[in-house]
């Protein structure tokens, strides 16, 4: 028999608690382990390099008015409209719109055009004939990958001056 005051059921509680977090611990070092490999690995470095490549020789790139509006339509219509959805926070799409050259570039020919998470991470290529595009199109499929069978938020590159120089879903942060 069970002796008084001997709670089995609270034993239970703490064993499973126990396992569970330690089998959330073993899934979190999984997953340092394997992003310490992705970052380290010569086809991150060769990607970042290219990339960054790419978004450096967009500085003086230019966009037409009909761009720049599909850009702010974009952030008005989508990005804002979620993100207060979500967190019930009013935004200013003037104080997050994209300001460099390159970063409209990109926000025009990738951000612009998305349609949703499931479209944006099977863009390969804009066609625009840019340095970067043919970095996408040569390491997008590599990102994906990693993003879809994770199940990560994202996959971004940032070069050495802060510049998020990719990103597998194309959203307001790339550039």
């Amino acid at each position: 028999g069970v002796r008084a005051g001997h709670d089995v059921g609270a034993e239970v509680d703490v064993f499973v608690r126990e396992s569970q977090t330690r089998a959330l611990h073993d899934e979190i070092s999984d997953l340092k382990s394997s992003l310490i490999i992705y970052t380290h690995g010569a086809v991150t470095r060769d990607a970042l390099e290219a990339f960054s490549a790419g978004f450096n020789q967009l500085s003086n790139a230019q966009i037409n008015p009909a761009q720049w509006q599909n850009i702010v339509d974009y952030y008005n219509n989508s990005y804002i409209k979620e993100t207060e959805q979500y967190s019930g926070t009013n935004l200013d799409a003037a104080a997050l719109l994209p300001t460099s050259n390159a970063q409209r570039y990109l926000q025009a020919n990738y951000t612009a055009l998305r349609k949703d998470d499931d479209n944006a991470i099977t863009i390969t290529d804009a066609r625009d004939g840019s340095q970067w595009s043919a970095a996408n199109a040569k390491y997008q499929d590599f990102f994906r990958q990693i993003v879809t069978r994770f199940e990560f938020e994202d996959a971004l590159l940032i070069d050495a001056g802060g510049n998020v120089v990719f990103s597998a879903y194309k959203d307001v942060d790339l550039g």
